[in-house]
């Protein structure tokens, strides 16, 4: 949400020298999902790495299962290209001249 409105000048001067709409929502999906995909890895990674050592004080070592681990690289993704790709298609409908207004 925050990329978009901060970048709501950049897409009136896509559009105003002829980007699609389909165009800049293609780029904001991109980076939405490249981001959410980066969080999940990242997420997964420290969410593991303290378990592991909670549960070695115990004796347990932890299992992962792919099955979750799909899940929530899944649940991630879906998030962030919500909340990535929403506030580009407002953007991306607003005309040229009111985009570049916007500050």
């Amino acid at each position: 949400l925050v990329s978009v409105n901060e970048r709501t000048r950049e897409i009136g001067i896509k559009k105003a020298i002829g980007a699609s709409r389909k165009r800049i929502l293609g780029e904001f999906l991109a980076e939405a999902a490249v981001i959410s995909l980066l969080g999940a890895v990242g997420g997964i990674a420290l969410g593991y790495a303290a378990t592991f050592i909670g549960m070695s004080f115990f004796g347990m070592q932890p299992t992962l299962q792919v099955q979750t681990i799909l899940l929530m690289m899944a649940f991630s993704m879906t998030v962030g290209i919500l909340f990535g790709v929403y506030p580009a298609v407002k953007a991306s409908n607003l005309r040229p001249v009111d985009a570049l207004r916007m500050e």
